[in-house]
């Protein structure tokens, strides 16, 4: 099926909207399909409010019926699935804090952020805040500079999986990746769906850069500014899996509804396929 596909212009006040120090829009789309929508493509830098001019190559590693210039469909897990995950983690699949921030703080200090008013004593009274990010990912790596070094990761990170798929533009593939969910997904696929999201501004954001790890990363993040939190959270692991080097993309929906799935299979499109080859 065709459909037009116009860029969006991004202007200082789209960037005032849509970006901060640690993130910034690279593509914007308007998707003129039978479901109209807007994607926007942007680069997540944690550590650093710099984004440099080039971006690293990524790799996904995976059984070689999976990989992407093979497969029919992509499957996308959320946050939930991998918080969730009750199988071995031998492979340091599951995190049971994934995409989730706790933070440390007073009764008084919420009741002030949330407009109420602190009652006596509260600032006495220790609480822990959880903040999850409810999202869909996909997962990769940094590409290492050598297939000698690729090789090697993929042995220590994936010892299972026989292919290894290069994503040479990250900006292009998360856009791509953008389309062709936006023109897959359907109000059912969503928790809470309702008709504001779909009717009135379908957008799609897809947030890629990669992870950061560290031993706490509540302080990470909460350095940051508040508005900033539910998008890098994401982006901030456990040192436990710093040996993945991960790469991801991050697909949320500006609008009401979070997954209702922990998993959402997606059709590989030609346009999507045509941004990576299998590394022999």
């Amino acid at each position: 099926m065709k459909f037009k596909i116009e860029d969006i212009p991004i202007t200082e006040d789209f960037r005032r909207t849509n970006d901060s120090p640690y993130c910034r829009t690279e593509q914007a789309v308007r998707v003129d399909s039978p479901s109209a929508f807007q994607v926007c493509a942007r680069r997540v830098t944690v550590s650093s409010p710099a984004f440099p001019a080039s971006m690293s190559k990524v790799i996904r590693f995976s059984e070689s019926q999976y990989a992407i210039p093979n497969s029919e469909n992509i499957r996308l897990r959320t946050a939930a699935y991998y918080r969730h995950w009750e199988e071995s983690d031998a492979g340091g699949i599951g995190d049971s804090e994934e995409a989730t921030l706790r933070r440390n703080t007073d009764l008084a200090t919420f009741q002030q952020e949330t407009g109420q008013t602190p009652i006596t004593g509260a600032h006495h009274v220790q609480t822990t805040l959880t903040y999850r990010s409810e999202c869909w990912i996909l997962c990769a790596s940094i590409a290492p500079a050598s297939l000698t070094g690729m090789n090697s990761m993929r042995v220590s990170v994936c010892p299972g999986y026989d292919a290894a798929t290069l994503i040479a533009d990250p900006s292009r593939f998360a856009k791509q990746l953008g389309i062709d969910f936006g023109n897959a997904l359907r109000p059912s696929d969503l928790e809470r769906p309702g008709d504001v999201w779909w009717e009135l501004l379908p957008q799609l954001f897809v947030d890629h850069g990669p992870v950061v790890y560290t031993e706490s990363p509540s302080d990470v993040i909460e350095r940051l500014p508040r508005e900033s939190w539910g998008l890098v959270t994401p982006f901030v692991k456990r040192t436990h899996f710093s040996g993945q080097k991960e790469y991801r993309f991050v697909i949320s929906i500006g609008g009401s509804g979070d997954p209702k799935e922990r998993s959402l299979d997606l059709t590989i499109t030609e346009q999507l396929r045509a941004l990576t080859h299998l590394v022999e």
